[in-house]
């Protein structure tokens, strides 16, 4: 096999293949609510529920977009080398971002709550950040890597 052959048959493993972040099917509250649907909600808002919009996967995106890049750079250049392969590097872009979009929620701190409901979280035990009430949302925010759908 060429040396060309080799690097387009390492690079082909990057063909159909993506990482996806965030919250899937099995990522539910105890209550059989899904993470992904709160975690939408909390990005946009809810007028009728009177919930505003407290954004962090759009602001994380747009601020970590070159060094998400950058991983993918890097790793296409190590896949190329034989060092990698493409899911290896899909899976730690994958895992980074996960990372930033966990740091982005805790660090949301508006608009604040209501103060009746920091008093119904502190009552029970619970934090008064805005998006991390219990940690589940953080907890699940994960990544998996697999084929283009």
């Amino acid at each position: 096999m060429s040396m060309e052959e080799e690097l387009a048959r390492r690079l082909a493993g990057f063909d159909g293949r993506q990482a996806k972040v965030g919250w899937f099917e099995s990522a539910e509250y105890p209550n059989g609510k899904k993470v992904a649907e709160v975690a939408i909600i909390q990005e946009f808002g809810a007028p009728g529920a009177n919930i505003p919009p407290r954004p962090f996967i759009r602001p994380t995106f747009n601020a970590q977009k070159e060094k998400w890049t950058e991983l993918i750079e890097k790793g296409v250049k190590a896949v190329m080398r034989g060092a990698t392969t493409a899911d290896a590097v899909l899976d730690t872009v994958g895992h980074a971002a996960a990372e930033d979009i966990k740091m982005a929620i805790r660090d949301v701190t508006s608009p604040e709550l209501a103060e009746s409901t920091k008093e119904q979280r502190r009552r029970d035990g619970f934090t008064d950040e805005p998006l991390n009430r219990t940690g589940y949302m953080i907890a699940t925010c994960t990544r998996i890597v697999g084929n283009v759908e």
